[in-house]
């Protein structure tokens, strides 16, 4: 069976030349999968074989991923191999392709594994293989009005724990607890994926045992896949009790690099210029600036562009961007961070959150 993804894939690849495109997602990049069959990975890895001339098949590894993939997914011919997957694909191309055939790979390099590989290039030594994760990284780039709603919908839930995270902070309380508070509502509302990130230190990190005291900078950061699977980040930093100047100025240059990165994120803008203009605000701060800035984002928490200085890649119209400026003061060992999703359209560049982004204090 196809759908309006497949099809548009199965039509790049006639455009490149290609005998059929082999899909790969795994545990750490689910996104593939998800928005070509509308299944969710849970564990382990699966393929999915597009031939032009064929109908499309999900490889998986486990008959428990088969048996509900052919129940709710998108792909009715549904396959597994214990352990080894890669066998079922070979099989599938030597019944369909030339030997000679040139056969496109997408998520070569990050998600495929090396051994996986090592077997198709033995079992075809005259095939051309390519990595063809670029001709679906554009597709999944570009976001239709329901992928769209998806992203609000999944900021809404992350808004709402944000909040309680801000009313529920006080000396005393224990981080375990707040956060259990917070999963509660993300898990609650649907979200089948979340990445909390909590540190009073100078760098995020995951959150670990203890109390919240007087005089902490806390960094706060919510990253979620809501419950139509589109991720979004949300987060920002708190102070308990009165912060002093260095702290506020700490916090501004955060925030006013957000508000760079913001009007930077425009159609057509280069991913160098906007990581380039967001530093230049940090390091003018007087701070040093910490973890990178930005990248797109959908049904995997990290997409195309990659917002580097390095990078060559530019901004597209009806894209998501996440951008997370963070700058720290090495001396004190605290800093600060604002991170949002930002919907870009030809016209405009509209934030996702809601809520204003604020240095919130809660009295000590």
């Amino acid at each position: 069976m196809w759908n309006a993804r497949l099809l548009r894939l199965a039509v790049r690849a006639v455009e490149e030349g290609l005998a059929a495109i082999i899909v790969a997602s795994d545990w750490r990049y689910k996104g593939n999968l998800r928005y070509f069959t509308d299944r969710v990975l849970w564990s382990r890895w699966a393929y999915i074989v597009v031939r032009p001339e064929a109908d499309p098949v999900l490889v998986c590894v486990s008959p428990s991923q088969r048996y509900w993939a052919e129940r709710e997914g998108a792909i009715e011919d549904v396959r597994f191999a214990h352990h080894a997957p890669i066998r079922e694909v070979v099989a599938l191309l030597k019944e369909s392709i030339p030997a000679d055939a040139k056969v496109g790979i997408a998520g070569l390099d990050e998600i495929m594994q090396l051994a996986d590989f090592m077997v198709l290039e033995k079992a075809f030594p005259e095939v051309e293989f390519s990595d063809a994760s670029g001709i679906v990284d554009a597709l999944r780039t570009l976001k239709s009005a329901d992928e769209v709603d998806g992203a609000r919908n999944a900021m809404r839930i992350a808004e709402e724990a944000y909040a309680l995270f801000c009313d529920r902070l006080a000396p005393g309380i224990d981080r375990w607890e707040i956060i259990g508070e917070v999963e509660r509502i993300l898990r609650g509302s649907g979200s089948y994926d979340t990445m909390i990130l909590l540190s009073t230190g100078p760098y995020l990190r995951e959150p670990a045992p203890g109390r919240f005291d007087a005089g902490d900078v806390v960094m706060f950061s919510i990253e979620l896949a809501g419950p139509e699977g589109y991720w979004v980040e949300r987060g920002g930093t708190l102070y308990i009790g009165e912060p002093d100047d260095n702290v506020r100025r700490l916090y501004q240059a955060c925030f006013d690099a957000s508000k760079v990165a913001e009007s930077l994120i425009t159609v057509g803008a280069k991913a160098a210029d906007i990581a380039t203009g967001v530093d230049r605000v940090l390091t003018d701060s007087g701070f040093t600036k910490g973890i990178w800035g930005g990248h797109g984002i959908g049904l995997d928490v990290v997409e195309r562009p990659i917002l580097l200085p390095e990078s060559d890649e530019s901004i597209v119209a009806d894209s998501v961007i996440a951008y997370h400026p963070h700058v720290l003061d090495p001396v004190n060992a605290y800093g600060a961070y604002i991170s949002d999703t930002y919907l870009v359209t030809e016209n405009e560049t509209i934030p996702l959150a809601q809520i204003p982004h604020e240095l919130t204090c809660v009295p000590a």
